[in-house]
């Protein structure tokens, strides 16, 4: 996880400040991530600072209108 929070410095997206596909195909992976990884090994993913530009990249993504209408239109 620390190398891949390291390539996430330009952020806060994948490809730095661009929204693009590769952002839109990794939510499903860490937000199962986040979800489980503190019930299953104790790691907030998140929050706790530990991956400060993953938690940017999270805080980025909960704003874009794309991830919003998904969350709140999904049954």
């Amino acid at each position: 996880m620390g190398k891949g929070d390291g390539e996430l410095e330009p952020g806060p997206y994948l490809l730095g400040a661009t929204f693009s596909l590769a952002d839109v195909k990794l939510v499903p992976y860490m937000e199962r991530a986040a979800a489980s990884l503190p019930f299953f090994r104790g790691l907030s993913v998140r929050t706790g600072g530990q991956w400060p530009a993953l938690e940017r990249w999270f805080a980025a993504m909960e704003l874009t209108l794309a991830l919003i209408l998904t969350l709140t239109l999904t049954p």
